[in-house]
């Protein structure tokens, strides 16, 4: 039987919260956002937009509030791995792609896991990032955004459980 000390047994525990937590946040906030019925209408968004202002800068806090504690979820990631390439690869930086090959090469989180938010991750930077850093409308590129930042809340989500599921 494996046994942590108590540091890791908290560290752990404010990890998977902080996954759960912040997945709940950002699925709600992303229900909450407010869309226009046809999202490639520019106009339709805008006015969609400045008719639920209120709905918006909620969703938006939110959205904040869930990534921050996702963030706080990956910092948790990163501390756990303390050694080989793993730990090497989570020092780099938190981007969750980083995290994501961290988890594919540690032998403490499921390859799955890590294979989920790197694909993600990528996908997100290569259908939405690309696209905006050469100029394309935000508005049209705010379905696929919700559709990654809703697969990113059930991955944290999953992260979340399974890291809280391995304290017992």
């Amino acid at each position: 039987m494996h046994h942590e000390t108590l540091p890791e047994h908290g560290l752990r525990q404010i990890t998977g919260s902080a996954f759960i937590g912040g997945a709940v946040v950002l699925i709600v906030a992303n229900l909450l956002f407010p869309r226009a019925e046809d999202p490639w209408d520019t106009a339709a968004v805008l006015t969609m937009m400045a008719d639920s202002q209120t709905l918006r800068q909620v969703s938006f806090l939110a959205v904040v509030t869930g990534l921050m504690a996702v963030t706080a979820g990956l910092v948790g990631i990163q501390r756990s791995l303390s050694s080989g390439s793993a730990a090497v690869w989570a020092r780099i930086g938190l981007a969750a792609a980083l995290v994501g090959a961290a988890m594919v090469t540690s032998r403490d989180y499921p390859r799955w896991l890590g294979v989920w938010i790197l694909v993600t991750g990528f996908a997100n930077a290569l259908l939405v990032g690309v696209p905006l850093a050469f100029g394309a409308e935000a508005a049209a590129l705010f379905l696929v955004f919700g559709a990654f930042g809703m697969l990113t809340a059930v991955w944290a989500l999953a992260t979340g459980v399974w890291v809280l599921r391995r304290l017992r």
